[in-house]
């Protein structure tokens, strides 16, 4: 469902800001989907209108919500060499390399302490 909702939301994404009128009718929409985005708070409509032939939402427009989902979607789906390159993993690995570097040399100072002090 994750991937559907991801799809949907780059469809809207990339038809504009805010969509006019969008029709059940229209190519390339699930609108089963749209339905639960709106549901979720992803995406907000000002109206939905539902006839037996079709449905359609009016102001329909991607939340702020929904856009951080498309990010964290993005970075949690991303390959395993951008993970790697992004600055929180540098970062981390920095830290964790200063601390075996104190710890090391702590360990090599009391060493040294014991058996030649």
């Amino acid at each position: 469902m994750d991937e559907k909702y991801y799809q949907t939301l780059l469809i809207l994404k990339d038809k504009g800001v805010i969509i006019e009128e969008i029709y059940s009718t229209d190519s390339g929409v699930d609108f089963e989907v749209i339905e639960l985005l709106v549901h979720e708070g992803l995406a907000r409509a000002k109206s939905r209108i539902a006839v037996s032939e079709f449905t359609q939402f009016r102001g329909l427009f991607i939340t702020s919500k929904g856009h951080e989902y498309i990010s964290s979607y993005e970075k949690a789906h991303a390959p395993w060499y951008k993970k790697a390159l992004r600055w929180e993993n540098i970062d981390r690995g920095m830290k964790l390399t200063k601390f075996f570097g104190w710890f090391s040399t702590l360990a090599m100072a009391f060493l040294a302490g014991k058996y030649f002090g």
